[in-house]
């Protein structure tokens, strides 16, 4: 076992008793109970990369994975081939930022969003067609999104900003028409930079990337693994924050979009959007966020990796505290996914 393991995966557990409903025991709890008392076994996992906890409580998490039913229908859709007088252009080129094809027939645009609340706020479409469901994903599509991504992070690190790189996909989501959205801050986020703080202190007690330590564990636990290519490993979160929370890392060491390679970004994109369509097809998981973590320039802690992260409702004890309660064990999401 690693140096390391103790550190990365810290988990606590516990049992929780109750006296079961006058009406009867709830389906499933009936192993549960014993001498009129139902005893829950419940775990609680750290994740030491985002610094949160998740609670699973076991009883709970052996229900059934429940399939999502929350896509978005937008019938009036502004994103679509024939409505591009609809959209906002930039003042730099007082039209798109990056197009491929023509004025009236492109297979991608990247336009500034129309309420901009981000540095360079834009939106990269990477289909003139009204596509809304990770079941229609093209690999050659989302290749060419990561390029002009790329592109467009390049772009911004010259201006000593932070770029940002995320999906809102499906419910929440105010156009419905799959697009990427890029744009950067002044500072770095709190959630990365609290990554990076750990990771430098991984670095100096280990010397070794907290990422390639994660992926070195997972691979020999072969528990949470999904898939891997060359360049990059799919994992189910082990301290999730939503269910079937999954993170696409980098295996090259390489801490920005704008350092990979063409040959790069296209198994980076091809792992991705096979993972999501395993997510849709298996679990019929079809709303989520998807959100890319980096540093500008070149990071020797830190890793560029992507957060998968499937609709949850926020209550009170994820909004006000960050305490995360989770009806999926990760280890079962991955067996499903693998």
């Amino acid at each position: 076992m690693p140096v390391w393991d103790k550190e990365l995966f810290i988990e606590l557990q516990e049992t929780v008793q109750i006296v079961p409903p006058k009406a009867g025991l709830a389906p499933g709890l009936d192993k549960y109970f014993k001498d009129g008392v139902i005893t829950q076994p419940v775990i609680r996992r750290k994740s030491v990369v985002a610094n949160n906890w998740a609670h699973l409580n076991m009883a709970r998490a052996e229900r059934p994975i429940a399939k999502m039913d929350m896509q978005m229908v937008q019938r009036d859709c502004f994103f679509c081939k024939g409505k591009e007088d609809k959209t906002p252009g930039c003042v730099e080129t007082k039209g798109d930022y990056v197009r491929i094809g023509t004025e009236t027939d492109w297979k991608l645009r990247a336009f500034p969003n129309l309420y901009p609340w981000l540095i360079g706020h834009l939106n990269i479409v990477e289909c003139a067609e009204h596509k809304v469901s990770i079941a229609q994903l093209d690999d050659s599509e989302e290749v060419v999104a990561w390029q002009a991504a790329a592109k467009i992070v390049k772009d911004l690190e010259k201006k000593k900003v932070y770029p940002m790189v995320f999906r809102n996909h499906g419910w929440g989501a105010s156009v419905s028409h799959y697009h990427w959205q890029v744009g950067a801050l002044p500072y770095i986020p709190n959630s990365v930079n609290e990554e990076l703080v750990r990771a430098k202190q991984f670095y100096r007690k280990y010397k070794t990337n907290i990422f390639d330590a994660l992926m070195q564990s997972e691979k020999s636990f072969n528990t949470r693994v999904i898939d891997e290519n060359d360049n990059a490993m799919v994992l189910a979160a082990y301290a999730p924050r939503a269910a079937v929370e999954l993170w696409v890392v980098s295996k090259l060491p390489v801490s920005s979009l704008a350092k990979l390679k063409k040959p790069e970004l296209e198994q980076m994109a091809v792992i991705l959007d096979k993972t999501l369509k395993k997510m849709f097809d298996r679990a019929g998981i079809d709303t989520m966020n998807i959100i890319v973590h980096q540093m500008p320039g070149q990071n020797k802690y830190y890793r560029l990796h992507i957060e998968i992260m499937p609709f949850k409702h926020l209550a009170g004890a994820e909004r006000g505290f960050g305490e995360y309660a989770i009806e999926v064990v990760p280890e079962k999401a991955a067996e499903l996914l693998k």
